[in-house]
Formats: structure tokens, C-alpha cells, sequence
């Protein structure tokens, strides 16, 4: 029955019966006049939460804090903040996101504050909306610092009593430079005001639009969770000023918390109408049924953007630009240059206006919760290292996301390191080369353990992951399963395993083997360097059980026979032995107990030694699994696992 209704008939069923039911309420006159909206002058038209305060006793219309005056000659209204200054509310006022926007007229033509007062809000009923910062003047100063400041960085302005002496600053307050501004200035005041401003006397500038700004600020007011129930009984939001709470003003005149009764003049509903009633309720319920179904997936679906919102806010000064979802499609030119894809989503080519080229990443939006969205804006946003991949930007709208990246000519080194993927467009590496791009990664994986305020573990180190630039020098990319821990600590709290199979430490999936630590890194480090070198070892892979043969295994037995280590493609004895000191770097690295692989540190300075005070480690005990048939053979296009896992037992990140 339900699918042979049009959707007209149920729309039509639907409206009658509130009509029926509501009627009545929506006509009567029984509300207070003096709560009914309105428009002063020019302005937008003024209602619930804001009250009228030229009246005697008008609280009862809307918030404390939030009463608004009518000037004349066509004025619009006019707003009062705690510190007494008048603001004027001269947009639109957007009831369905709960903001609006304040404008200080004599700060228009002004860069000062005209009374040193800090402005103070309400945090329980309202708060400043993201376009809104707060402004911090600092008056007066002497001694004051010379810092080299950028443009959006604040700066000097010409306020109070400035001469050769002394001179007067803003800054927003998450932009203060380290200075005792309070001890060496005279006076200091926080104002609200545009999030993008240029230090000279502040002008108010957009460079986006290369448009000077409006002096005026966001406000958002938090709406009492009973004011939707009350108007959908056909009651008007209100406040109680006995015990300063909601209130809902109902038809027939009477005041509630909630939801207002129904009117009892329509209990005599003609049958007719009572049976239209039922029906209407009956696919009410199946329609309500349908919406909460429906709701629940969206809540599913939306939980990750208010979390990934929530930390975005966190560490707003630590993360690089913001950009809209329409500035992606600019950029990407509606994403017409396609570089790749995987499991995360797709990577486009894209060019920056100012004329940059860039590498973005969009990302599936179903594609988990957000976590590694999350760990790539914050770890890469906190890193400035030649050997670490520059994230430039990001996009979070709604559920779509991107990332923007330094454009990468030369793809990732997996394409260059593997004997049976040389083709003309991706030629193998020399020898030498392959040396600087280990010793580059150690830099890089050293700056993350030691060089940042807190120590960043990358967890996910292969070769797919290390991006090459025009020189081919060496960037750390994809973040996704980073995790940020205190430089003081070495052992790390972590609950299920993350990884890529072959280059996942021991102790990452089986606690025994010892705790995760930056050690886990240094041991897919080295898997990395064992993968660089056997790309393109001379091996007969006919021999029966080939595929048995464990290449590390292999090389260790070799370098301690004094034997040829058996690899081609040398220059000279110069780039052997270069190839031979990251073969036993890399045997230290992949030691089984995280306590005898050497840190980071110690690596690049075993790589740029000389091979002749190197040790050999200890042979590691963990050996290869069977990968396959002997008619298999050996594929080193893709990483050879080093432990029997379960794939269900890790997070693979392909």
C-alpha cells in the first residue's frame, strides 16, 4: 500500500493533518506584540534571540546581552556589548546557522580602538564565528623588539602617543611574538575583529580578493535545545527572567519549557477528519521510521567531520593553508590531469595561482574516519625538512577532503629500484644515486625522531612512499599512519598493528619481540634499503626452491664469506663499496629486538663513515615465509614479506 501512494497523495495526507491540528494555534493573536520581529531602517528584519530595548520589560523576547536599539533616520539597529561600546547590526542575520555580524563604525575610517576596554563575551550563549579573531593592541611600548614580521602577521599602528620612541602593536593573539609586551607597554587591549588584516596602521585587506575588508566580526549564538520543539508546536521562543531560562510562549497565553498542549477547541473533530488523522499518522510513522533509518547512516557518515573539525580547531596555528572545495577544482582545472589512484582515493595535477605546480590528493569520502585525513595535516604541517614532502594546503568540507602537496616530477622510488619494472620511461637508478636517496631518507626519518617539537613516528616507511623531485632527491610522503608521541618517551601506546606487509618492525604486531618505539621505523627503514639493493641482484632463478631464498639471509652469508656480494651495475669500487656499506646498514636496522637496531641518528653517521669501522650486526633470526611455488620465482616487484601475518591482524595501506 505504502509504494502504490504517490508522492503527491502523502504530501497531500500530511498537510491536512497539520493543518487540522494546528490551525487554530498559527491564528491566534495571544502573543506578546512587543516579541514580534522587526526591521529598523535599512537593517535586516530583527527577532528571536534578539530583543527590542526600548521597551520596559522586553527580556522576555530573546537573550540577555543580545537587545538591540533602533536609531532613526533610517538607521539599522544597533547592538550594546559589555564594554559599552555600540555596534551595528547591519546584515543579514542567518537564523538557520545561528550568526551574525557586528560592525564598529568608528573603526571604519579608524585603526584604533576608541576606549581601552577588552570586549568580553558570554561564552554559555554565544562565541566568535571562524572568520572572527581576537585582536590584541598593545599601547605605548618601550623598549620595543625589531622582528621581521610577514603580512598577515601583525604589526605597528598608530595609536596612542607614538613618536621615535615609542610606537603601539597588534597582533592576533595566537600570532604574538615572544616578548614582555605587558611589562614594556603601556596599556593593552583585546577587540574582535577580521581574521585577515595587514599591519600598516591595520589596514583591513583580502589578498584573495585583492579587496580591502569591512572593520566587522562574527558572533554565533548557541540556541537553547528546546526553541525547535516549541516552534513546532506552534509556540515562540522566549526567556524566563524569574529563573533565567527558556521559555516557550504558547497561543492560548500560557508559558512552558517545552512543547506547547494541544488546543483543546479542536476535540470535537468530525469523524471525516479524525479518519484522515489516522491514516496521515500511520505514514507519519512509516515516513519517521524511514527518516530515522536514514539518519542514522548520516550520523555514521557526518561523526568523523565534526571530529576531524574539532582537532582542525585544536592545532588551527599549526596547519597550513585552508582551501575551499571550489579553490580545489581551480586548482585541478575540475580535475583534468589524472597521476594515480590506490585505496585512499586519487591524486591530480594541479597549479597554484601563482603558478606552482602541485600534487592533490582527494580523498574517498567513505573512506574511514578521518584519523589519517587528520595525521597527515598535523604531523607534515609541523615539519619544514628538504627530505620530508611539503603539505601546502588542505580541504575539509563537509565529507570532502583533499590534500595539497609540492608536486613531485619524478613519482615515488618504487619505480626505479626493481630490476623487472625497468622500461625506458622509469630507468634503474645508479648505484650512486640510490646511496643519496638512503642517506636523504635517513635525514629525513632522523628529523622526525629528534627534530620536531614532538617526536613523529611515520610508521609506513617503503619505497611506494618516498617521492623523488626533479634532482631526485628523496621526500618522505603519505603520513596516514603517523602517530605523535613526546620526545622523552620512548615506548609508545598503541592498540592494533599498522603498516604495509614486509616492512612492519616485529614488535608493531606482536608486543613480545619488545614495545614500539622510533626503533619500529628504523627497522622499515632498513627493509626499504634491503628492497633498494635486491631490486637487481644477479641470482639464477632456476635454481629448485628459488623462491625459499631470503635475500637479507642471502647477502649476510656473502659479506661473511668475503664473497662477492653478488650485484651488478658498478662504476667503479668506489660505488661497490657504497652499495656495500647500505647492505650492512641495512642488516643493523632489521635486527629482530628493537634495543640492538641503532637509532637514526647513529645510521646516517654509519652511512657517511667509512665501511671500515663498520661491525657486522648479528645474523637476524627470523626468516623469510614460503612465498609460493618454485616455478614462482623471485618477484621483487612488489615487497617480500619477512613474517608469516595475518592480513586481518594489521591496517594495510597499499
Amino acid at each position: 500500500m505504502f509504494h502504490s501512494l504517490t508522492t503527491k497523495s502523502i504530501l497531500f495526507l500530511l498537510v491536512l493533518t497539520l493543518g487540522i491540528i494546528g490551525g487554530d494555534a498559527i491564528g491566534s493573536s495571544s502573543y506578546n506584540p512587543l516579541c514580534s520581529p522587526v526591521k529598523c531602517g535599512n537593517g535586516p528584519l530583527v527577532g528571536y534571540p534578539f530583543w527590542r530595548g526600548e521597551y520596559a520589560s522586553p527580556m522576555i523576547c530573546g537573550y540577555p546581552g543580545l537587545s538591540y536599539h533602533c536609531g532613526g533616520s533610517g538607521t539599522g539597529p544597533t547592538i550594546q556589548l559589555p564594554n559599552n561600546v555600540s555596534y551595528s547590526l547591519d546584515t543579514e542575520i542567518d537564523y538557520g546557522n545561528y550568526t551574525f555580524r557586528l560592525t564598529d563604525l568608528n573603526l571604519q575610517n579608524n585603526s584604533c580602538p576608541r576606549t581601552y576596554q577588552n570586549v568580553t563575551l558570554d561564552e554559555d550563549r554565544y562565541n566568535y564565528t571562524q572568520d572572527t579573531a581576537r585582536l590584541v593592541f598593545f599601547f605605548d611600548c618601550y623598549p620595543y623588539p625589531d622582528i621581521p614580521l610577514g603580512p598577515l602577521d601583525g604589526g605597528t599602528v598608530t595609536c596612542g602617543q607614538d613618536n621615535s620612541t615609542r610606537k603601539s602593536f597588534v597582533f592576533s593573539d595566537d600570532r604574538i611574538p615572544k616578548f614582555d609586551w605587558y611589562r614594556n607597554c603601556d596599556k593593552s587591549v583585546v577587540v574582535p575583529g577580521p581574521a585577515m588584516f595587514r599591519s600598516v596602521d591595520l589596514q583591513l585587506y583580502d589578498p584573495s580578493r585583492n579587496a580591502p575588508l569591512s572593520w566587522s566580526f562574527g558572533l554565533k549564538w548557541i540556541p537553547p535545545k528546546d526553541c525547535g520543539v516549541c516552534e513546532e508546536s506552534s509556540g515562540k521562543c522566549g526567556y524566563n527572567r524569574t529563573d533565567s531560562s527558556f521559555s516557550c510562549f504558547c497561543g492560548d497565553g500560557s508559558q512552558v519549557k517545552g512543547r506547547c498542549p494541544p488546543d483543546r477547541k479542536k476535540e470535537g473533530l468530525s469523524l471525516l477528519a479524525k479518519i484522515l488523522i489516522g491514516i496521515s499518522s500511520g505514514l507519519v510513522v512509516v515516513i519517521l521510521a524511514l527518516v530515522g533509518f536514514g539518519m542514522q547512516v548520516y550520523r555514521k557518515q557526518t561523526k568523523y567531520i565534526e571530529d576531524v573539525e574539532a582537532v582542525l580547531k585544536k592545532y588551527a596555528s599549526l596547519i597550513p593553508q585552508r582551501y575551499k572545495y571550489s579553490d580545489i577544482k581551480k586548482i585541478t582545472n575540475s580535475f583534468k590531469v589524472k597521476l594515480g589512484n590506490g585505496g585512499f582515493g586519487s591524486v591530480f595535477k594541479g597549479e597554484l595561482p601563482d603558478g606552482r605546480p602541485v600534487a592533490i590528493k582527494v580523498l574517498n569520502e567513505s573512506k574511514g574516519n578521518g584519523e589519517e585525513f587528520i595525521n597527515e595535516v598535523i604531523t607534515i604541517g609541523q615539519t619544514n625538512h628538504i627530505n620530508i614532502v611539503r603539505l601546502l594546503g588542505f580541504c575539509s568540507e563537509g565529507s570532502k577532503r583533499a590534500l595539497v602537496y609540492e608536486f613531485m616530477p619524478n613519482g615515488s622510488l618504487d619505480k626505479y629500484i626493481y630490476a623487472k619494472q625497468q622500461i625506458d620511461a622509469h630507468p634503474l637508478l645508479k648505484w650512486r644515486k640510490l646511496f643519496e636517496i638512503a642517506v636523504g631518507i635517513a635525514r629525513g626519518l632522523e628529523y622526525l625522531h629528534r627534530g620536531c617539537s614532538s617526536r613523529i613516528l611515520h610508521f609506513d616507511i617503503k619505497p611506494h612512499n618516498i617521492l623523488l623531485d626533479q634532482d631526485f632527491s628523496p621526500k618522505i610522503s603519505d603520513f596516514g599512519l603517523a602517530k605523535l608521541c613526546p620526545t622523552r618517551e620512548s615506548i609508545v601506546s598503541m592498540f592494533g598493528a599498522r603498516g604495509t606487509c614486509g616492512f612492519i618492525a616485529p614488535e608493531v604486531f606482536c608486543r613480545n619481540f619488545g614495545g614500539v618505539s622510533y626503533k619500529s621505523d628504523v627497522y622499515s627503514y632498513g627493509m626499504m634499503v634491503m628492497e633498494m639493493v635486491g631490486g637487481r641482484r644477479k641470482m639464477d632463478l632456476s635454481v629448485e626452491n628459488s623462491s625459499e631464498i631470503y635475500f637479507a639471509d642471502w647477502v649476510y652469508d656473502r659479506l661473511e664469506q668475503k664473497d662477492d656480494i653478488g650485484l651488478v651495475g658498478f662504476k667503479d669500487a668506489f660505488e661497490e663499496e657504497l652499495t656495500k656499506k647500505m647492505v650492512v646498514v641495512g642488516l643493523w636496522c632489521i635486527q629482530t629486538s628493537p634495543k640492538d637496531r641503532p637509532s637514526m641518528s647513529r645510521v646516517v653517521e654509519m652511512l657517511e663513515g667509512n665501511i671500515g669501522s663498520l661491525q657486522m650486526p648479528p645474523k637476524p633470526f627470523l626468516h623469510s615465509p614460503s612465498t609460493g611455488s618454485p616455478s614462482d620465482g623471485l618477484d621483487y616487484t612488489q615487497p617480500s614479506s619477512t613474517f608469516s601475518i595475518e592480513k586481518e591482524d594489521i591496517v594495510l595501506n597499499t
